[in-house]
């Protein structure tokens, strides 16, 4: 009889312990619960209305990856610390010597003011940078200096007329495919223009249409608006098209030359252009001043018609020697007299 009531006391003991057991746990997962959601919303940054700088989204580098990829120097943390960029670190550390000893400011003065700044430049970037004080500054103090003493001064616009690229071929001007480090490295000298090659494709529009009216409301330069003026200038018709394609400097990717002419020249319109800082402006004076002399064009027309093919050189030189033979047998005809 003992043993049976010992029996009962024990599991009435079990019983309550496991009801126990089960109140704690119904008690203990919600106040974890909490302090984990807790923790992540006290831990969470807030949104900052001075955004303004902004990782590519996956969905838009899907087509071309590359295009969005720095491949020979890194600006700002979103690329900082790449393995196939760290070439030109301490390239960036000689321009921001030659900086500080050109504008006489004391490194120790740099750093303060971008000390005192650096709430309001790490809010410029829509995702957490995680790097240090120290590291950030001195890679956004390093990165600055670079920019500046590298994208040169900007000139007084004269004119926005400019030949396109026909015109240019009949003057003489020949092209050459720049170099691909800078899109906006457009040189002219002697003869020949260079410009960096530029693919156009489907998303070619879209792609400098926001960086265009990003640029136009929030930035202060216009270099992409200029750039794009100045190809509008260079492209009025299908054939100055095929001529840029020949030479390289353009990659169509669209069904047609018409459809390139018609996205370049609706690219900059609407836009705002100052005629006291357009970076092109020495550019756009020199082509205008070369297709002005009368002699680039008829020196450009005699290679064209007369010494465009080992035939024609030929030719050319066979009826120069028959000239030059007559005239010496006219000469001593009259000398004979």
């Amino acid at each position: 009889m003992v043993s049976f009531k010992m029996i009962d006391i024990v599991d009435a003991a079990s019983d309550q312990m496991e009801a126990s057991k089960g109140v704690s746990l119904e008690e203990e997962e919600p106040a974890n619960l909490v302090t984990s959601l807790r923790g992540k919303l006290d831990s969470l940054s807030s949104l900052s209305s001075q955004s303004c700088i902004y990782r590519i989204p996956k969905r838009l580098r899907k087509r071309n990856n590359e295009a969005y990829t720095p491949h020979i120097v890194s600006i700002g943390p979103l690329h900082h610390g790449s393995t196939d960029l760290q070439a030109m670190e301490e390239h960036k550390l000689r321009y921001l010597k030659d900086f500080l000893l050109y504008t006489k400011v004391s490194l120790e003065d740099y750093v303060k003011l971008l000390r005192e700044r650096e709430a309001r430049i790490r809010n410029s970037y829509e995702e957490t940078i995680k790097l240090g004080s120290d590291k950030f500054l001195e890679m956004i103090l390093v990165d600055a200096a670079f920019v500046i003493e590298e994208p040169p001064p900007k000139g007084k616009l004269r004119t926005l007329s400019a030949p396109n690229a026909t015109q240019l071929h009949q003057a003489g001007v020949r092209f050459k495919v720049g170099s691909p480090k800078n899109l906006f490295d457009i040189k002219f000298k002697n003869g020949i223009l260079e410009i960096s090659n530029i693919r156009i494709h489907d998303d070619t529009e879209a792609f400098f249409r926001n960086l265009i009216a990003f640029e136009q409301c929030h930035m202060r330069v216009d270099y992409i608006s200029d750039y794009f003026i100045v190809l509008d200038r260079l492209i009025d018709t299908p054939n100055d098209v095929e001529l840029l394609v020949q030479c390289g400097i353009i990659e169509n990717w669209l069904p047609n030359s018409q459809m390139v002419v018609t996205l370049i020249n609706n690219l900059v319109f609407g836009t705002v252009t100052s005629t006291a800082n357009f970076y092109f402006a020495n550019l756009l004076g020199e082509l205008n001043a070369y297709c002005s002399v009368p002699w680039h064009k008829w020196k450009a027309t005699l290679n064209e018609d007369y010494f465009s093919t080992p035939w024609a050189v030929i030719s050319v030189s066979a009826a120069t020697v028959l000239l030059i033979l007559t005239l010496i047998q006219t000469v001593c005809s009259v000398i004979s007299l």
